[in-house]
């Protein structure tokens, strides 16, 4: 599998760039590979809610790490495309 290393300065618009080219490279490769199929053992499965815009609102009393990651999360620089389509 593919590796993107995450920075602490990175935010979504920084990293959303770099994990789309890393997703295509991976897309490619699996497409061109021959897949074995295997059951998802549901012991070892997780489930996580879906991200609403409220989770992320920077509320008044969110402090330090968990406000900085908020704030990552949501700063994004003007839509870009990525490669030609």
């Amino acid at each position: 599998m593919g590796e993107e290393p995450i920075d602490p300065s990175d935010t979504a618009g920084t990293l959303a760039p770099r994990l789309a080219l890393l997703g295509g490279e991976l897309l490619v490769a699996a497409l061109d590979a021959e897949l074995e199929f295997e059951e998802q053992d549901e012991a070892a499965a997780t489930y996580a809610e879906k991200i609403e815009a409220a989770d992320r609102e920077l509320l008044p009393g969110q402090r330090g790490r968990s406000r900085a990651r908020t704030h990552r999360a949501r700063a994004r620089p003007a839509h870009r495309r990525v490669g030609r389509v």
